[in-house]
């Protein structure tokens, strides 16, 4: 590159999408969904035992004691003198 030669800044042309392509991906989606949403309705009861598990536990809990709470002294409330010089005068 020569030295006399300025740089510019400008943005690369885009790449014109092909819609084809786009709606074969989406429809690939819709039906992916689709086939999920079908198959739930015919086997219900197959899908439902996926959910059904169970935990072994490799190591025991120990017996969980419950802590005794901690009871907070309420704050004495000593009330002042009544005096009337304390009062506002109108």
């Amino acid at each position: 590159m020569l030295a006399r030669e300025t740089l510019t800044l400008g943005l690369l042309p885009e790449k014109k999408r092909d819609w084809r392509t786009f709606l074969f991906s989406y429809s690939m989606c819709v039906v992916l969904v689709l086939m999920m949403l079908v198959a739930r309705l015919i086997w219900p009861d197959r899908m439902s035992n996926w959910a059904k598990y169970t935990v072994t536990e490799i190591i025991p809990r120990p017996d969980l004691v419950p802590e005794k709470p901690i009871v907070k002294p309420k704050p004495k409330v000593t009330k002042l003198p009544h005096s009337e010089a304390l009062r506002l005068r109108r």
